[in-house]
């Protein structure tokens, strides 16, 4: 699938094997981000990389056997972890070139 590709919901719903309702559902609770830079009444417009995430948290649901409100605390969590990660990552980029400064 190209990623410079711009899909509809229906599309999209078709490539991960779930239907537009469930789609906008999981926008509206948070899980997946909002199709953005619509204006009101254009159709939604998803990239590859969205099909991806949305088939992962099909996965996840189906194969942790959680319900849509531990699914979503589960997306958080990876959200602060990663933050957490970049954070560190960052600080190590620091004391290493404070280092090889010194």
């Amino acid at each position: 699938m190209s990623e410079s590709r711009e899909l509809r919901i229906g599309e999209v719903a078709k490539l991960a094997g779930t239907t537009p309702r469930t789609i906008r559902y999981y926008e509206e609770i948070g899980l997946l981000p909002t199709a953005g830079g619509r204006e009101p009444g254009a159709h939604r417009t998803y990239a590859g990389a969205d099909v991806e995430r949305l088939t992962d948290l099909l996965r996840l649901k189906d194969l942790l056997g959680v319900s849509l409100e531990e699914l979503k605390e589960l997306v958080e969590a990876e959200g602060a972890l990663l933050e957490l990660v970049q954070r560190r990552r960052e600080e190590i980029a620091k004391l290493e070139t404070e280092l090889t400064v010194a």
